[in-house]
This record gives C-alpha cells, sequence and structure tokens, in this order.
C-alpha cells in the first residue's frame, strides 16, 4: 500500500505546528549510501614515483565552504608522495560525451606561491573495449589561473583543460587539452570503474610538483550526464548526495552553514552562549528570525561575503534543554527553517540522560509518547486526544482514537522490553515509510503506507540495552534524535543541521 497523503492544512509554517513536537528532540538509519558516504570511497593508492604519506578525511570547515558547513579535507606528507583520493563508481559506463557538468570547489591553506590544488581524475575506455586503458586528470593548476591561499575557489572542469596519463590525443601534462580533444580522436570514450575501485576520483599529492606537506580541501562536486545533476555535498562525517529536484523547488534557496551553538551540545551554567545562525543564499539575506524556548529574540546581524549574513542572539540561560527554531529569509522571498536543541548543565548531561549516565524519567517518556502519537497520527489517523490535527500530515482520511503509549522509563529504570519494541517499531515503520524497506522482506511488502516505489529488505537493527538489560545511551540517544529529526524535516521540512534533505527522504512540507 503507498497511499496519498491527505494534506489538511499548510503545514509547518507556524510557530505552533513547529511546537506540536517541542517535546521531541531530533535520521532514521536512512540506507547506508545516504546516510554516509553517498557511494564514495575512501582508497588509500601507492604513488607510482615513491610512496608517500597521505590522508584525506571529512571534517568541518575550511572557513564557510561552498555547501553545508564541512568538506573533505587533504594532508601530504613532506615529500609530497601522498596520494590520498576518494572513488566514485556511480559513473561506471557514462559516455565521456553525454557530460554536461563538471564542476568542484576546492580550498589550500598553505602559504608562499601555490601550483597545486585537489585534482579530479577520469578513469577512461578510450576504444570501447569495456577496459580502462587511460585516465583524464584535471588540475586547477593547469588552468592559466591564479591558486590563491585560504579562500575557496570554484572550477568548470567540464570547461577546463585535462591531460591524458597515456599521452593520448597529444593531451599532456605539459599540453593539457579541453575534453573536446580527447572525443574527436575517441568518440566512444567512456567513464569506466575497473574492478569497482573508481570511474570518478577526487585526489591530492603524487602528481607532479608541488605537493609538498599539502593541506587543502575539497567540496560541492556537481557531474551533470545528459542534462541531470548529481551534487556532492561533503560534510563532518557525511556526504550527501543530491539529485534530480522535486517539482517547485529551486536549488538555490536558503540554507544555514552554522548553527549556534551546536545542536545537542553542553554547555557550562553562568556561560554567556552566542545562539544563533549563519546564512546564505542565492540572493542576499532579508531576513533572520530567531526563537529561545518560544520566545522571540532580537539578533546581531554581521554580513558575510556572498549575501550570507551571521545573526546571533548572546545569552546567559539557566540550566535545562533549551530550544532554538531561525528561520531565514532572501531577497527572493524564499525561506527556510531550522530547529535544534542544546543543554545548559553538568558535563555529560544531554535531553534525555543525567551527568551521572541515569536516563531523566520524564523526557524520555515524553519524547518516546510524542513519537508513538505522531507515528500513529501520520500512518494511520490514529489521534491522541480525539480531535483533529490539520497542522499535521495524515496519509489516511478517517480519525479514530489511539490508546496511551508508554511509560518506558520509571524512578530511572528502563522497561527494555517495552523500550525495544517501541523503538523497533518506530524505526522499522519508517524506514519503511521513507525507502521501502520491509522488515518483513521486500517480497512481503508490509500493509503501511510508503513514500517508496521500490522495496527492499530492511538493513539490520543495532541493540539499544545490552544482554544484561544495561542500556547501551549512545544508541537509545542516537535514536531519539534521529526520529525526532526525521519527523520534523517529514511532516514540515525543518532541518536539523542547516542542509536540506529531500533528496534523502520525502517531506510534505512541498
Amino acid at each position: 500500500m503507498t497511499g496519498t497523503c491527505r494534506r489538511v492544512a499548510v503545514i509547518g509554517r507556524t510557530a505552533a505546528a513547529l511546537l506540536i513536537l517541542s517535546s521531541l528532540l531530533a535520521v532514521l538509519a536512512a540506507p547506508a549510501a545516504a546516510q554516509e558516504y553517498a557511494g564514495w570511497e575512501f582508497s588509500p593508492v601507492v604513488c607510482e614515483a615513491s610512496p608517500g604519506i597521505g590522508e584525506a578525511w571529512l571534517a568541518a570547515g575550511p572557513d564557510v565552504p561552498p555547501l553545508g558547513s564541512g568538506s573533505l579535507h587533504f594532508a601530504v606528507s613532506a615529500d609530497g608522495n601522498g596520494f590520498p583520493q576518494l572513488r566514485q563508481s556511480a559513473f561506471d559506463g557514462v559516455a565521456l560525451a553525454t557530460l554536461t557538468k563538471l564542476e568542484y570547489s576546492t580550498y589550500v591553506d598553505m602559504d608562499g606561491d601555490l601550483s597545486v590544488a585537489p585534482m579530479l581524475i577520469l578513469d577512461i575506455d578510450a576504444d570501447a573495449d569495456g577496459e580502462a586503458d587511460d585516465q583524464l586528470i584535471f588540475q586547477p593548476g593547469l588552468q592559466g589561473v591564479e591558486l590563491v591561499n585560504r579562500r575557496w575557489q570554484d572550477w568548470d572542469a567540464l570547461g577546463g583543460l585535462w591531460w591524458s596519463k597515456q599521452g593520448l590525443a597529444g593531451m599532456t601534462e605539459a599540453n593539457p587539452q579541453l575534453l573536446t580533444t580527447y572525443l574527436e580522436v575517441y568518440p566512444d570514450a567512456a567513464i569506466v570503474s575497473p574492478d569497482d575501485d573508481g570511474a570518478l576520483r577526487v585526489a591530492a599529492g603524487c602528481i607532479g610538483a608541488g605537493w609538498e606537506s599539502f593541506a587543502g580541501a575539497l567540496d560541492a562536486v556537481v557531474v551533470g550526464v545528459s542534462g541531470l545533476d548529481t551534487e556532492y555535498d561533503f560534510e563532518a562525517g557525511v556526504i550527501y548526495a543530491r539529485g534530480a529536484l522535486p517539482p517547485g523547488y529551486e536549488r538555490d534557496v536558503p540554507v544555514f552553514t552554522q548553527l549556534l551553538p551546536a545542536p545537542h551540545s553542553t554547555h557550562a551554567p553562568g556561560t554567556e552562549i552566542a545562539v544563533g545562525v549563519e546564512a546564505r543564499s542565492d540572493s542576499p539575506i532579508r531576513s533572520v528570525h530567531l526563537m529561545i524556548d518560544g520566545q522571540n529574540v532580537p539578533v546581531q546581524v554581521v554580513p558575510r561575503a556572498g549575501g550570507g549574513v551571521l545573526a546571533t542572539a548572546p545569552r546567559t540561560l539557566p540550566s535545562g534543554v533549551h530550544r532554538v527554531i531561525a528561520t531565514v529569509t532572501d531577497q527572493e522571498g524564499d525561506q527556510f527553517t531550522a530547529q535544534w536543541n542544546f543543554v545548559v548543565g553538568e558535563a555529560g548531561e544531554s535531553e534525555w540522560f543525567n551527568a551521572d549516565g541515569t536516563p531523566k524519567d520524564d523526557a524520555i517518556n515524553a519524547t518516546m509518547k510524542s513519537l508513538v502519537e505522531a507515528f500513529r497520527w501520520h500512518l494511520f489517523g490514529q489521534t491522541w486526544d480525539g480531535v483533529n490535527h490539520p497542522e499535521m500530515p495524515t496519509h489516511v482520511d478517517t480519525i479514530t482514537q489511539g490508546t496511551e503509549p508508554g511509560p518506558w522509563v520509571t524512578d530511572g529504570t528502563f522497561d527494555a522490553e517495552a523500550t525495544t519494541a517501541t523503538l523497533k517499531s518506530l524505526v522499522e515503520a519508517f524506514r519503511w515509510h521513507f525507502w521501502g524497506q520491509s522488515w518483513q522482506g521486500a517480497g512481503d511488502p508490509p500493509n503501511v503506507p510508503t513514500h517508496a516505489t521500490e522495496f527492499v529488505d530492511a538493513e539490520p537493527l543495532s541493540p539499544w540495552f545490552e544482554e544484561d538489560g544495561t542500556p547501551i545511551r549512545s544508541q537509545i540517544e542516537g535514536t531519539l534524535r534521529s526520529l525526532v529529526e526525521s519527523f520534523r524535516w517529514h511532516f514540515w521540512g525543518v532541518t536539523w543541521d542547516g542542509q536540506r534533505h529531500e533528496h534523502e527522504m520525502p517531506t510534505h512540507a512541498w
């Protein structure tokens, strides 16, 4: 059963609607590719000239990346022979002539004159025999454009100069040419992934001079094939793939490049905390509306490059969990909202656990209860209080009365069986609802609404309790956060990290 959603009202446009789940705090376990690296693989490669040491990792910064708040960082050893890289096999078999866009951005964190920046490498089957027999290499330092220290630079690789590792078509490192030159000689050339270890690579080091003690980063890789673009956003610990956009939605709408303080962070009592956001869009930011614990607060606005802004409201807040809702609007009227929580309390305290590791009865029970009630309403039209809730979408037309759920924690002690059963049901239901992961097996889909059109077997679940019943705090907190964040996004299009996620999970917001 797929079902259609009954849009009972305009969703997610008022503070009241956003606060319906205010007791919740904030990604269901998405398929691994969506949740982790979107098909990219870290790949240790030995430099052919001489082995060296290199590193590649996902982290925040540097500066303000072109997408989100993070990027892919590179470091190369002092001899310049490290060769760190990531590989993407999704474009295996794509004809070189069908590329319609190939763009990315680089950052070099070094002093002095620069000659290198992170490069792109394409594994190529030049003669259409199905085997990789060449590599095409795009290096920013060969484009005739000055490389700038500590500033993001954008590269149109499709329209840039490349060279062939085999020197084919006369394209050598000393004589790089446009891809059209290669295609004139090898019109059937295709991108290939030999042994599933490549196709498209992003790399630093080894090739050419100038890589000694290199430090830099890469972000915002966009690959277009026959006019269809895939955008890769490299963030701390995760890579997001954003492909074809839904009707009526334009790519360049506001996003938050920073949420302050960090979601789920803990701060000592008496500390002044900068609460706010950094945001950007394709047109200048017109306004930032900030609410802390349901109260509107004025913000101090500092302009950023490219029409973005940093908007903050310094506050000294009492101990407890504090909720922030920020809405940014640009001059074209495009709007986007983020919601997150942070804690003022002892080190180690969180929304659901005390500093000593004991669970907070009221907080966990309230969150679990709200999740169950929202889940029942959305999928089955069961109301928890006997009334209709037009501020929340549902997939059914007939409203029924639900039963009272919980509790799951009493006097600091979990009911492990009940908690496991509830979390398991929620995660399984929404994996099915979002992505068609069937806990009964792909061949036996459940009679529950789903946005998916293809069904797959469900991925295994990690336990929330040890065999002796001891709660695994990190697992419980991670699941609660993921469920809450997923509900907010799915219902109202409210982001938990400043970024848009319609390419990883559906939303009823538009």
